[in-house]
Parts: C-alpha cells; structure tokens; sequence
C-alpha cells in the first residue's frame, strides 16, 4: 500500500510539472517547489520508481520550448522527450503491475439437486478487477505529454501525428494489451471443516492503451465475473458453510496475497448486488446496472474498494430517472467524496444533499428553469446542505438551502 501511495503521488507531481511548463516554461519556481517536492518522496521510496529518471524525464519535458531557437532544435527536443518518455514507460511496465482484486459474496445460492446421487448445486458469484485508482495516473501523465505536444500545432509537419501509436523507439510502450490471467482454486467447507466442494475457475483481465479518435485512452477489461459452482454431497451439509479461497495460479492463496499477486475481499450478498449494481469505471458513476424507476437515489462513496469522486455525463439515462416523470420529487443524495458532476441529471431532481466545493457542469441538472441548481448553489458558497426545489409552477420554482 505504500509503495503505491507514493508511486501515486510521484505521477500526480509528475502531471503537475509539465502542465505548469506546456503553459508557461518561465515559472521557475514552481519547479522548484515541485521537484523539492519529488526530493522529499525520495527518502520514503524504496524501488518504486527511479526518482533520478523521473527528474531527468521532467527536466527535458520542462526545457522543450524554452531552448527552441527553431523548428528544427524544437523538434529535435521533442524527440528527445518523447524518447525518454518511452525509456521510463517501458521500464516501469516491466517493474510495476497493475494491482488486481478478486471480490466474491459469501451468499451461497442453491442450484439443482440430483436426486440420484444424493447431490446438490451450491454456487457463489466472483468479480475480478483491475485497481484503476492505479491506472488513473498513469493516463492523466501520457495525456498531459499528448495535449502538450498537440498544443504545439507541429505535429503532422514533424511526423510525430501518430504518437503514442507511432513510437519514436522501438521500445512501443503504448501497443498492445497486458495480460493478466489467474487461475483459481475455491473451497467449500462445512462447520467440522471438512471441505465438501472443490472447484477451479479462471479470472482473466488485459489492460492497455486504446486510440480514441487519436487520443491515448487506457482501458481495462474489468468486472470479469464467474458463478463457481459446487457439486456437494447433501450428507455433507451443515448449518453453516464457509467459501475458501485456496489458491491462486498455484500458490497458497495467503502468500499469494503477501506477495501482491492478488488480493481477495470477501462481501456479504447484500454489499455485492450493491455494488454490481453500477456502472463504475475510473472513480465515475456511468449509471446503474438495474432498470428501475427511481425517486429515491443515494450514490454510493465506494464502490468495488474505489472512491466515488465524479458522476459521468448522461448517467441520468441509466438511472431510472427518466422513468419517474415530472409530477413526482426525486431526492439526490451525492457524498461528500463527489468532487465534479457533469451533465448528468435531468430536470427530474428536486431534492439533492450534496457536500462543499463541488464543481458542477452548468447542465448538470437540466437546461430548463427546473435545472438552475448549479447557479443557485455557486452562490450559496458551494456550501455542503440539503438543496430543495419549490414552487409549483414553471414560473415560480425556485431553491432553498438548509445545513445538514
């Protein structure tokens, strides 16, 4: 835990030094503050990344235009960024994983009985993930080289309009998927702990870089789910049965933990549907899985182990809200963990208790009068409440705040 923290803080001060220099390379003090920043992680970083490298990769990206005394030199420098940004990317995929975690509900389901050999279909359900909370930071770094270099408009003269998908080494840090794939060894074991089901299953997930109209775009192929089905003999049954995870491609499931292979939460019934009842994908609710009609909705904090920090744009229409019509109140509850709301909701929302200093797309709660929410909150402070919509007429809706 860790060595990811800081892995993450490093990246997050990496995007911060060059999107201070692809707006305006004079500010030297902001590198210093910065990279006296980087120095103090140096101390608590034990082989997580080569702060030198990192140093040494912003210090060029830093320089690019700065000591640009033509196109040429300008494009030579360039070259030599991008080359240095190929070195570490493709050093770090080789020294670093994506961490993995397997999460299965201990509700165990009854399946079909066979009546001829006294047996019993006892299943659970799986669900494999990649930690995107890795993930984020590794794609915000490659977009801010990406946006920078678009922003010099030479791309296409320079022949560098292809990259990442192009490299500028042979080293192609950015082409194709990684792999990842388990092989799993699930117990069942009744309450003398004898052990009365046993089955293998396979979990595999690849990740990598996708061209998104041009744009590098990291993707992940989570949710990789599996119903694990037990045969059991019903004299085997008791009161109480226990699913065990036993081991992982091999390995003792416990050490295979310790080492960082994988890790392994356990969740009741109830906190499973839950969460697999969203679309979730990097920190963002997309909408929920389930059809229904809602008037009530509370998005969740966490979900899949991740924070919830933003709300996806058009996640409305997978909310059920749609569904509720224009004479019912929708209560919104949105945690204090949200930070940006884009134009998700509709003019359905009537009630939202919401935390401070959100930021808030000026549609994010419709275009009509029903949606000047975000005005009204903007100048209420951004203060965290409880928000009500009144008023019984287009003409005279308005909003009111209390505390919480």
């Amino acid at each position: 835990m860790l060595k990811r923290n800081i892995l993450l803080l490093v990246v997050f001060f990496i995007t911060g030094i060059m999107t201070v220099f692809a707006q305006s390379v004079s500010d030297t003090q902001e590198l210093e503050r910065l990279i006296s920043q980087l120095e103090s992680i140096r101390e608590n970083a034990r082989n997580v990344v080569d702060i030198q490298e990192l140093e040494k990769l912003i210090s060029q990206f830093g320089s690019v235009r700065e000591g640009a005394r033509n196109d040429i030199e300008w494009r030579r420098q360039w070259i030599a960024c991008l080359e240095e940004t190929e070195r570490f990317f493709d050093t770090f995929y080789k020294t670093q994983s994506v961490p993995y975690s397997l999460f299965y509900s201990t509700d165990i389901k009854q399946g079909a009985i066979n009546y001829q050999n006294e047996t019993i279909a006892l299943s659970f359900e799986t669900n494999l993930r990649a930690n995107e909370t890795w993930l984020l930071p590794v794609h915000r770094v490659v977009q801010v080289i990406y946006n920078s270099l678009l922003a010099t408009e030479k791309r296409r003269d320079w022949g560098l309009d292809r990259w990442p998908w192009t490299s500028v080494t042979l080293l192609n840090p950015f082409g194709g998927r990684r792999n990842n794939n388990f092989t799993i060894i699930a117990e069942l074991v009744n309450d003398h702990s004898k052990v009365i089901g046993r089955q293998t299953f396979q979990a595999n997930c690849s990740w990598g870089w996708s061209n998104n109209n041009g744009r590098p775009d990291i993707q992940a192929n989570n949710n990789i789910k599996n119903n694990v089905t037990f045969s059991v003999k019903v004299d085997d049954i008791t009161d109480n049965l226990t699913i065990r995870i036993a081991s992982i491609n091999g390995v003792d499931a416990a050490t295979a933990v310790r080492n960082g292979v994988l890790q392994i939460v356990a969740m009741t019934g109830e906190e499973y549907n839950a969460d697999n009842s969203w679309e979730f994908s990097f920190n963002a609710i997309h909408g929920l899985n389930r059809g229904a009609e809602l008037t009530n909705l509370t998005i969740p904090e966490i979900v899949w182990g991740e924070q919830v920090t933003s709300i996806g744009q058009y996640a409305y229409n997978y909310l059920g809200l749609e569904a509720a019509g224009y004479s019912q109140r929708v209560s919104l509850i949105i945690p204090d963990s949200v930070t940006y709301i884009n134009e998700a909701f509709t003019d359905y929302v009537t009630d939202i208790t919401i935390g401070a200093n959100v930021s808030i797309a000026r549609g994010a709660f419709g275009s009509s009068n029903f949606g000047r929410f975000p005005q009204f909150y903007e100048e209420n402070g951004r203060r965290s409440g409880i928000y009500t919509r009144t008023g019984n007429s287009v003409l005279n809706y308005a909003w009111t705040y209390r505390p919480r």
